[in-house]
């Protein structure tokens, strides 16, 4: 069985053959940040290069889950196919193959990870922390979730939060919890709302 340290060095061998062709395009990185914060992308507008990877693979990510345009799981398959060098094209791909090869679609995650991306850093904390399908390792899922947290990643930070609350794989420390879920209802994750009147409740019990 797998360890979690070791994962990726795996992942460079089943990955080796991919190219890392992101284009660090500004535009698809406000239009990302938009769609991980829960904010309508109606008013944006994609870069003018017609072959940016990181816009078709932010594309391919609104086709999987029809975020401002129709459900399409086979089209953003496709885009997402073509750019999977992208970050964004990387996390589509391990999205639209989770149903599937759980294993490799984490290697994705991970891939993605390594290039900066902290929704991708998030599932690869979930998964560590789950253990379903690679070996749980609650202080490894620690880490990569304070990446995805330090890039104010709303379902990270609620995540990362609960581990506080719950003393998973850190110090018990409601405090924090509180800290951490202030910060993801600001950026107007609603659940971090419900979570917030929960973590208030356990500190007066405190």
């Amino acid at each position: 069985m797998t360890e979690p340290s070791s994962i990726s060095d795996d992942i460079n061998q089943t990955l080796k053959r991919v190219p890392v062709v992101s284009d660090s395009c500004k535009d698809a990185e406000v239009i990302w940040r938009s769609i991980v914060n829960r904010q309508d992308i109606s008013s944006y507008r994609w870069c003018s290069n017609l072959i940016c990877s990181d816009c078709k693979g932010v594309q391919a990510y609104c086709y999987l889950h029809g975020i401002g345009c129709p459900k399409d799981p086979t089209f953003a398959y496709k885009l997402a196919s073509e750019v999977k060098g992208s970050q964004y094209g990387l996390i589509t791909m391990a999205k639209c193959q989770y149903g599937t090869e759980r294993i490799q679609a984490i290697q994705l995650c991970l891939r993605a990870a390594e290039l900066g991306l902290g929704k991708a850093c998030y599932y690869v904390g979930k998964e560590l922390l789950r253990g379903t399908f690679v070996p749980r390792d609650v202080v490894e899922a620690h880490k990569w979730l304070k990446h995805a947290a330090d890039m104010e990643d709303p379902e990270a930070l609620c995540l990362l939060a609960n581990c506080f609350l719950e003393g998973k794989g850190v110090t018990k420390n409601i405090s924090t919890a509180i800290d951490l879920l202030e910060r993801a209802k600001r950026s107007g994750y609603i659940i971090a709302e419900f979570a917030l009147l929960f973590a208030h409740s356990e500190a007066v019990k405190v």
